[in-house]
């Protein structure tokens, strides 16, 4: 990350900066507004530099997503202490200068401004397809991932179908009529 295209995204809002690469606005409302709104809970007004993060798409780890951590240690070259952390306490050492060390300037308590929230629920069971206003049976509902661009009338921003990490030859989504695991996205806490 750096140089003038960085700084040209971190002071511009992904809209613009989308529209002078020239993506369409037919695009930016059907295929990055979902993922913004699904992600940040916003339009696509957003800080451009968002747009970083929101087109990668998270993959699940083979092995665990544990491999990561240990994968970083690794590669680092560091050193792992396993130890249980039993107390902890303030310790000021002095600096070069012969002063205490401390954050300069120092870390705020309170972050100002307004944050969204999005919580992660993840359900086994049946999806009720009629609540996404579809008359089609669930046997032959194929859809394993809905995103929306506004929830105004809904409780929910995303819904996804969980697909094993391994997937084995031959391997096909089994249809909604059967139970499975889905993660939903919702600004809310969801009730049973």
């Amino acid at each position: 990350m750096g140089g003038d295209s960085f700084l040209t995204l971190a002071n511009q809002m992904l809209e613009e900066a989308m529209l002078g690469e020239g993506f369409s606005q037919s695009f930016l409302n059907n295929v990055v507004a979902p993922v913004t709104h699904v992600n940040y809970g916003q339009s696509v007004r957003i800080s451009g530099f968002v747009d970083v993060y929101s087109r990668g798409i998270p993959m699940p780890v083979d092995g665990g997503n544990m491999k990561v951590c240990s994968g970083l240690l690794y590669h680092s070259k560091e050193e792992l202490i396993p130890a249980r952390v039993t107390a902890n306490s303030v310790k000021l050492r002095p600096s070069k200068a012969g002063t205490t060390a401390s954050f300069s300037p120092p870390i705020p308590s309170q972050y100002p401004g307004r944050y969204h929230q999005t919580v992660i629920t993840l359900v086994h069971g049946l999806l009720n397809v009629s609540y996404l206003g579809t008359s089609e049976k669930p046997s032959t509902f194929s859809v394993s991932d809905v995103l929306t661009t506004d929830t105004k009338g809904s409780i929910i921003n995303s819904l996804s179908s969980i697909d094993p990490v391994h997937i084995p030859p031959g391997y096909s989504r089994p249809p909604v009529s059967e139970s499975k695991v889905w993660k939903v996205f919702s600004p809310q806490p969801l009730s049973q």
